[in-house]
């Protein structure tokens, strides 16, 4: 991950061309590897310096494209009973990651602009389903029947965020309609009165008009 990499390197900036060469390795291992660790405190940090909902969801889904592209990586068809134990674990703790931001992102909807919110959760949901797609080529390829079921659970939780997602979107579009159709209808009650108030306004003009006629005819 760049912004990772960045990050990291701010923070080890002292240790000097050793700590690029580390966080470089580290951003390039996978589960299991004894740098991967290093990797997941930079990708702590980032979060930590991530407080915006929407950058910290645009985060999340970077590191679950991460987690996921780590698995294709080490995929190894002529191994087909691997069962890829540690890969879909640390998958599953992503989603759960990406779970809390968008608990977080529903919390703070209101602060969003339903146009800003479509246009997140547009590109959320496109992300989710190129993961679903990815993760079923894979399980098919997959013979151990233990990978198989732990990689449909991955997927069904994949599923699970897209419909989460998706049910912010229309409590946020909802509310928005709420909101206008109150606008319309204090604009219009707004109308009514001013009608009515000119109205008032006409005939007491009116009134005083004839009784001007009236005090004249006398005269």
């Amino acid at each position: 991950m760049k912004k990772a990499i960045i990050i990291v390197l701010l923070v080890i900036f002292f240790v000097g061309a050793g700590g690029y060469l580390l966080v470089t390795r580290a951003d390039a291992s996978a589960p299991g590897d004894p740098l991967f660790g290093v990797d997941k405190f930079s990708e702590s940090v980032v979060r930590l310096l991530t407080l915006d909902e929407e950058k910290s969801i645009e985060l999340e889904q970077e590191i679950l494209e991460e987690r996921l592209a780590e698995l294709e990586a080490d995929f190894d068809e002529e191994n087909e009973e691997e069962d890829y134990e540690e890969y879909i674990n640390e998958i599953q703790a992503q989603q759960d990651k990406l779970g809390e931001v968008l608990a977080a992102l529903d919390k703070a909807s209101e602060t969003y602009e339903q146009d800003k919110m479509d246009a997140i959760f547009e590109h959320y949901q496109q992300q989710i389903q190129n993961h679903i797609g990815r993760m079923e080529q894979i399980q098919n390829k997959i013979q151990n029947e233990t990978a198989q079921q732990n990689m449909e659970k991955v997927m069904e939780k994949l599923q699970e965020r897209a419909t989460e997602g998706k049910n912010i979107q229309d409590k946020i579009g909802n509310a928005e309609g709420v909101d206008n159709a109150e606008n319309e209808q204090n604009q219009g009650e707004d109308t009514e009165i001013q009608n009515q108030s000119q109205n008032s306004e006409d005939n007491g003009n009116g009134s005083e008009n004839q009784s001007d006629n009236a005090n004249n005819g006398n005269n």
